[in-house]
């Protein structure tokens, strides 16, 4: 036997001993030897009587790379997805949170200011607009006072007229803004509500000024899951606006 068969010999012997059968899991620790499950044999250890360095190439490559197992890198790899897929989906209930919260702060200056109008458009007549909260929303209701404060320019001078209270607005939880925000009133600057026993209200007088007993400005927060919003109301102009401050 030549010096160059000896060593294909060889070199096949060693190759299949090493090389599982084509039938063994890759979770057994051993790997397949060729990339089509055949297992190493000496005639793959040379071709037309020459040492087959593309077989042994492949089958090296084979061992390293066909049943590997999870590297670190891998791992961080998921590790970052699943933390971006995280994050992503806080911002996006976070972003979900404030448009709600806006929803609500907006809707309600929008229905103070048309509460405010409602006063103003009826002067003649003497009325008090008043925005009545409860604990599952707020209703608008238009008020006619007699005495001889007409414009109801002090409000202990005024008393509600029989019959001329009517709600013109009603405005409830789940359906005009999301169920889990809630409104806090002032701790001054609103009274009684005429419309509905045990409310307290925030008024306007045919003016076009809020009903407050002081010359401060007051506001209503709009809270949800741990942020706020102002709706912030003037004393003298009555200007209406709305600060996340």
């Amino acid at each position: 036997m030549t010096r160059q068969v000896w060593y294909r010999s060889a070199l096949g012997i060693y190759l299949n001993a090493r090389a599982p059968p084509a039938s063994v899991p890759c979770d057994s620790g051993m790997r397949p030897a060729l990339n089509d499950g055949v297992a190493w044999t000496p005639a793959h250890a040379h071709t037309e009587g020459t040492l087959s360095i593309s077989g042994l190439a492949r089958h090296m490559r084979n061992r390293g790379t066909a049943c590997r197992g999870t590297t670190l890198i891998e791992l961080v790899v998921v590790l970052a997805i699943i933390g971006i897929v995280l994050a992503a989906a806080w911002g996006w209930t976070s972003l979900v949170t404030m448009r709600k919260l806006q929803n609500a702060a907006f809707m309600l200056e929008g229905d103070l200011r048309w509460a405010q109008q409602q006063a103003v458009s009826n002067a003649g007549n003497g009325p008090q607009v008043e925005v009545c909260f409860r604990s599952n929303g707020y209703d608008v209701y238009t008020t006619t006072y007699s005495g001889s404060d007409v414009l109801n320019v002090n409000y202990s001078t005024t008393t509600p007229s029989i019959g001329g209270t009517a709600k013109i607005r009603s405005v409830n939880a789940g359906q005009e803004y999301d169920t889990n925000v809630q409104f806090t009133l002032p701790s001054s600057g609103t009274v009684t509500c005429d419309g509905a026993t045990g409310e307290s209200a925030v008024a306007f007088r045919s003016s076009g000024q809020p009903l407050f007993t002081d010359t401060n400005s007051h506001a209503v927060s709009v809270s949800l899951n741990g942020h706020t919003y102002h709706v912030t109301i003037q004393p003298i102009t009555g200007s209406i606006s709305v600060s996340s401050q």
